[in-house]
């Protein structure tokens, strides 16, 4: 039997797609069961490099900057605006019915990409000069994402999400009918490790592996980097590689994050508690388990 990341990077060396990390609120590319709190504001801005080839063999090296605004709304709810690129604009919300608890996942629901442009990608060149597209409608992404923490089960400040998604989370059937293909199409997932004011994000983003990290200073600064369709370093060596397809190569991202508020905040009744909350809460229930746990050892160890 393969093991589960084998099997996704041969996945995603046979899905020719494209990630432009951190150009949406959530982790490196897809989205999270979590939403920001009641009137506050997000900023993110990235700045992401590569490179592909031309007919005559010559390497083009190009860049692409792209952003999101971003404002929670009563804390079961958010809406942005993405600044894709030569794409442009486009409108997004995500709605959270179920908040993260100790006993169950975040479970959230969502739409990207609300826009008239069918091929929204980040990319325009070719003959033609048009978006680049990959045979499928990107508008009106809905998807369903699951998010837990399972820190309780690793030992370590781990989260997991996992969600399916339609739209740019669906990738065009291989023309080659012997060339891989996506066992579960619009399926998503990734993991997050924290280490104090850092993290380490690793995903699958139902098209390609990504592989990123942020830094926070303080309450209202991110820092961000990450690598993206990393599987396409094994893809360089294949027989039917394209270099002249910029979707096939190897993405560089940095990116920044600003947030800001929450501008409002009720003076009773409020709304659901933050992501933060939730696992301070989830730490303390573990630790006073962990207490009742060592109580009842001793009171045997009387006992006898």
């Amino acid at each position: 039997m393969r093991p589960l990341p084998l099997v996704l990077l041969l996945v995603a060396v046979a899905l020719h797609a494209g990630s432009l990390p951190f150009a949406r609120d959530g982790l490196i590319d897809t989205p999270t069961a979590t939403v920001l709190e009641h009137t506050e504001l997000m900023f993110g801005t990235c700045f992401t490099m590569f490179s592909y080839s031309n007919p005559d063999g010559s390497t083009e090296d190009d860049f692409a900057l792209a952003g999101h605004l971003d404002c929670g709304l009563f804390g079961w709810a958010q809406a942005g605006l993405c600044y894709l690129g030569e794409a442009g604009l486009s409108a997004h919300l995500r709605l959270l019915p179920l908040s993260e608890t100790y006993a169950r996942p975040g479970i959230a629901i969502g739409v990207q990409n609300i826009t008239t442009e069918e091929d929204y990608e980040f990319f325009r060149g070719g003959p033609e000069d048009r978006l680049y597209s990959n045979g499928r409608n990107q508008t009106f992404s809905a998807y369903l994402v699951l998010t837990k923490n399972v820190g309780y089960l690793t030992g370590q400040p781990v989260s997991v999400s996992l969600g399916y998604g339609i739209g740019r989370f669906w990738e065009d059937e291989q023309e080659d009918p012997e060339a891989a293909t996506n066992p579960a199409t619009g399926l998503f997932g990734s993991m997050s490790w924290s280490f104090g004011p850092a993290e380490a994000y690793l995903e699958y983003d139902s098209r390609d592996l990504n592989l990123g990290a942020q830094y926070q200073f303080g309450d209202h600064v991110r820092v961000q980097a990450a690598v993206a369709e990393i599987e396409e370093l094994m893809a360089s060596s294949s027989e039917d590689y394209d270099s002249t397809d910029v979707m096939r190569h190897v993405k560089f991202t940095v990116g920044l994050e600003f947030v800001l508020g929450p501008l409002y905040r009720p003076r009773s009744g409020g709304f659901e508690r933050t992501e933060e909350q939730l696992r301070t809460l989830e730490q303390i229930e573990q630790y006073r388990r962990e207490i009742e746990e060592t109580m009842r050892d001793l009171e045997e160890r009387l006992r006898d």
